[in-house]
């Protein structure tokens, strides 16, 4: 009698564990799907932001830049000097298959105390990690015309040790961390140097809006899997219970 107590307790607390277990997967499964989804339209609004921008004409960067979102992807024109004591290599950028660095410089706006980062294009990284490739850059008054975003969205980088001293090798663009060791602010957003503009390198900037069906792909696929899985349960349970309502 007992025994068959304690086999029927010990039964009914592996299904309840077997069903917790299978809804927290499913939740964890059709969070994910939404997921995707969410980041399947946050690059669809961006997409139709892009190609607005693209039909305004440059705006004349003669303002500080307050709200960065509200100018994401705005066409610019800005006259300055680039500091040439201070260059940054952005690691980690694949051009072509090639391994290389995205050059950011900062710029001081004409007649003002305001400071933009410019990032005026991709090169090819040397022979050795340790031997930057060469740079130039002008020293006179330039203008520039390009495009505004604000600093791209890094998840964490384990190891980020940026080199001291200048030129600095960065694995992400922090401009908190860049205004303090540069002595000076800058303002929350980077310009992108067009590729019709002289004083940079290769520039193949990407219009956003790459990979919205493959999110929507891994949507499906987290979806599907959700209820493949309910499906999957629903068929052990009814086998389990046929025996015994066949025994009635």
């Amino acid at each position: 009698m007992r025994s068959s107590f304690a086999f029927k307790y010990s039964m009914t607390l592996s299904r309840l564990a077997l069903s917790l277990l299978v809804l927290l997967l499913v939740a964890l499964f059709v969070r994910l799907g939404y997921w995707q989804l969410d980041r399947a339209a946050r690059k669809e609004h961006l997409a139709a932001v892009y190609a607005q921008r693209a039909q305004d004409p440059p705006l004349v960067l003669d303002n500080p830049v307050k709200d960065a979102e509200k100018l994401r992807f705005q066409h610019v024109i800005v006259e300055g000097t680039f500091d040439t004591h201070h260059v940054i290599f952005l690691d980690n950028k694949v051009y072509q298959g090639r391994p290389g660095f995205e050059v950011l410089t900062p710029f001081l706006v004409e007649d003002s105390r305001r400071w933009l980062l410019v990032d005026r294009g991709w090169v090819p990284q040397g022979m050795s990690r340790e031997v930057l490739p060469p740079v130039t850059t002008p020293p006179d008054r330039v203008k520039l015309t390009g495009v505004l975003n604000p600093p791209p969205e890094e998840g964490l980088i384990l190891g980020e040790v940026d080199t001291p001293g200048w030129p600095k090798v960065v694995q992400r663009i922090d401009l908190e961390r860049l205004s303090q060791q540069l002595g000076h602010p800058l303002e929350p957003v980077i310009v992108y140097l067009d590729p019709s503009s002289p004083y940079g390198f290769t520039r193949a900037w990407h219009a956003p809006g790459r990979g919205i069906e493959r999110h929507k792909a891994y949507a499906f696929q987290w979806f599907a899997m959700a209820a493949g899985l309910l499906i999957l349960y629903a068929v052990l349970l009814f086998r389990r219970k046929k025996p015994v309502e066949g025994n009635a």
